[in-house]
């Protein structure tokens, strides 16, 4: 079972990749990331990624949730493969009026193995005579005129929760699912949202709703609803 290293959080285009460094083959790739590993060097793990349309929030959120977990389990690691099919990594697709890809062509991946039947895999690429590891970026797709944040849950321990929201995409009506037991951010480019509903199915801790809108903080508070402990439905529905 392969764990693949994914990005929950919002990645909108912008320019951050000063402090970005390649090298010149994919072997040095391995080499400075199994020594940045070895000496625990979180900044230098960071510099070998390409950053650019990747926001400085989204960056230190990736650190937060990727590279200091790594670190700490690097003690873990039995090995390492680089492996040179360009279509061993292949996360591009559609979704919500978002379009997603990385921001470099892949080359292949580099995978840390962690025990038998379990690794996390790194895309990298090429800009120019410099290898990079990759990163997965988002862009609003034609007819999507909107960035939406769509936040539901409690405190760092949520009960479960389902639900649905109504998107304006493209002229037509599109349902989006709800579902989770934790604290959810779902981003969505779209005209307009016309209406939310989400209600707790089981636990003990209170749950919102909250909707956002715009790419950059301060982001608009179109909607937030008060704490709910009851399974009654948090209900969004907007105005004409």
């Amino acid at each position: 079972m392969k764990k693949w290293l994914w990005l929950f959080f919002v990645l909108i285009t912008s320019n951050c990749f000063a402090d970005t460094v390649g090298v010149p083959s994919k072997e040095a790739l391995l080499k400075e990331f199994q020594d940045a590993l070895n000496a625990k060097n979180e900044e230098a793990i960071m510099n070998l990624f390409y950053w650019e349309g990747v926001k400085e929030e989204d960056k230190s959120f990736y650190r937060k949730t990727m590279i200091k977990p790594l670190l700490s389990g690097s003690g873990d690691i039995k090995g390492f493969e680089l492996k040179t099919d360009s279509n061993a990594w292949q996360r591009e697709y559609q979704q919500k009026g978002i379009r997603f890809r990385e921001n470099l062509p892949v080359f292949g991946v580099i995978e840390v193995q962690f025990a038998p039947n379990f690794s996390i895999s790194l895309p990298y690429g090429k800009k120019e005579s410099s290898f990079y590891f990759t990163q997965l970026i988002k862009e609003k797709m034609n007819g999507a005129q909107v960035f939406y944040l769509i936040l539901v849950g409690g405190n760092a321990v949520s009960s479960n929760f389902e639900g649905y929201c109504i998107c304006l995409e493209d002229g037509q009506e599109v349902k989006m699912e709800i579902k989770g037991n934790e604290i959810m951010s779902e981003p969505v480019w779209a005209e307009r949202i016309k209406y939310c509903e989400v209600r707790k199915t089981s636990g003990d801790v209170p749950i919102s709703l909250q909707i956002l809108e715009g790419e950059s903080k301060p982001r608009k508070e179109l909607f937030k609803s008060d704490m709910i402990s009851s399974n009654q439905p948090i209900i969004y529905k907007a105005q004409n």
